[in-house]
C-alpha cells in the first residue's frame, strides 16, 4: 500500500471515528484550543507548547537516572500531546504532520527490518 493510499485511509478512519463519542471530543478539544488561541494568542501558545516538551525532556532525564517517575512523565505527555494538537492548528499542517508520520515510520520500518 501506498503513502497516499495509507493516508487516505487514515483520513477515512478519523471521519469513522469523527461520527462517534471521539468525534464529539475532538470538536470539543478544538474549540478549547480556539479560545486558548483567543485568549492567549498563538504566539503565547508556541511558546507554551515549547516550555511543555522541555518539561517532558525534564522528567525523561531523571528517569535515565534512576527515578521512578512513569506518572510525571505520563502527565508531561499528556501535555505535549495536547500543545501538539494545538500547533498542528496554529500552523494548519495537521495532513502534513499525517504524511510525515507515515514516511517516517515507513523508514523506521526499513530499518529495525535490516537489523533482524
Amino acid at each position: 500500500m501506498s503513502i497516499k493510499e495509507r493516508l487516505i485511509g487514515a483520513k477515512e478512519m478519523n471521519g469513522k471515528d469523527n461520527a462517534g463519542y471521539g468525534g464529539r471530543r475532538k470538536m470539543k478539544s478544538q474549540a478549547i484550543y480556539r479560545k486558548a488561541f483567543y485568549l492567549w494568542g498563538k504566539p503565547s501558545q508556541i511558546l507554551m507548547g515549547v516550555e511543555e516538551m522541555s518539561e517532558l525532556m525534564k522528567e525523561l532525564m531523571k528517569a535515565m537516572r534512576g527515578k521512578e517517575n512513569k506518572e510525571a512523565i505520563a502527565e508531561e505527555i499528556a501535555d505535549v500531546q495536547i500543545m501538539v494538537e494545538q500547533l498542528e492548528l496554529i500552523f494548519d499542517c495537521k495532513d502534513d504532520v499525517a504524511l510525515f508520520k507515515i514516511k517516517k515510520l515507513e523508514r523506521l520500518e526499513g530499518m529495525v527490518n535490516v537489523k533482524e
